[in-house]
């Protein structure tokens, strides 16, 4: 990892807390890794699937879409599962798959629980871009790793070059924004 300060606004932007852990603006309904708390993640599942039915994966990446931050396997499937026992949906065998729905006792407790639901609209807009830059970062990151397993010399040097004269555009801008 390159030093701090080698670029005009790399040094601010670490020392004000943006480092890799801290987008300290990041503050909507889902934030570092998910749901803010722990009841969330049931009920995100719950307002996704008043949408119509999908299976746990699905389930996975719609949360990421709306939030910006993939939920781990080990916290969606266990909670479907709870879900499904409680008789707040059903899930069913399709193609391969568990698809689950929400069933009327999942839609009265959603209805119960407004707030804990789907976040409004301003909230979405508002963190769109955060969720974007995160998915995008997170993609950059899955695309160099494969790279990386290719065990190609030249490809590597080549996205290396690639990953520095982007983080160089990043600092560019952020010394820009001041």
């Amino acid at each position: 990892m390159a030093s701090h300060g080698e670029h005009p606004g790399e040094a601010r932007f670490f020392r004000h807390g943006h480092g890799l852990h801290g987008m300290h603006g990041f503050r909507g309904r889902f934030r570092h890794g998910g749901p803010r708390r722990r009841g969330d993640t049931k009920f995100a599942l719950l307002a996704i699937l008043a949408e119509g039915p999908r299976h746990g994966y699905d389930l996975m990446l719609e949360i990421e879409r709306r939030s910006g931050s993939k939920p781990s396997p080990g916290s969606i499937y266990p909670t479907l599962q709870a879900l499904e026992e409680g008789g707040f949906l059903a899930g069913r065998e399709s193609d391969g798959k568990r698809v689950y729905e929400i069933t009327e006792a999942g839609r009265q407790l959603l209805a119960e629980n407004p707030d804990r639901g789907e976040s409004s609209a301003g909230d979405d807009e508002a963190m769109a871009p955060y969720a974007r830059a995160m998915v995008a970062g997170r993609s950059v990151i899955s695309a160099s790793r494969e790279v990386l397993r290719s065990g190609d010399g030249e490809l590597v040097v080549k996205v290396a070059e690639i990953l520095e004269r982007t983080r160089r555009e990043i600092y560019t801008l952020l010394a820009q924004s001041e």
